[in-house]
């Protein structure tokens, strides 16, 4: 029987973010299939990560679903309201590209994941 430990949990967000930034970065959307993928990663992970965190239990699977999506929803508009804050750096006048966000949501996924896998 395969048991969910710690490690395993951490690896499936490494390799999964991983994948992401490679097909943000390279475009790939063969059959729509990197749009999916890129749908799927955002409504789930960092939403799954942040559940983790707070340790909440004694909820029905569905009511971890709600949360798990309406956490990934607000980690996309801290993430989308931070990356809009580089227009005060110098000579950023366009901070909204898809570069920008990737750097910034990986700045806020990284530790994330390392908080999350340190307090396991």
């Amino acid at each position: 029987m395969m048991t969910i430990t710690n490690q395993k949990v951490s690896l499936f967000g490494i390799s999964a973010t991983v994948l992401f930034n490679i097909v943000v970065l390279s475009g790939f959307n063969a059959l729509f299939t990197g749009s999916a993928y890129s749908f799927l990663y955002l409504s789930i992970v960092p939403g799954f990560f942040i559940w983790r965190l707070l340790r909440i239990q004694g909820i029905s699977f569905f009511d971890s679903i709600v949360f798990i999506a309406g956490f990934s929803i607000s980690y996309l508009l801290i993430v989308g309201i931070s990356t809009n804050l580089l227009v005060f750096l110098p000579q950023m006048s366009h901070p909204l590209t898809m570069l920008n966000s990737l750097i910034v949501f990986d700045i806020y996924t990284i530790p994330l994941m390392l908080v999350n896998h340190m307090r396991e």
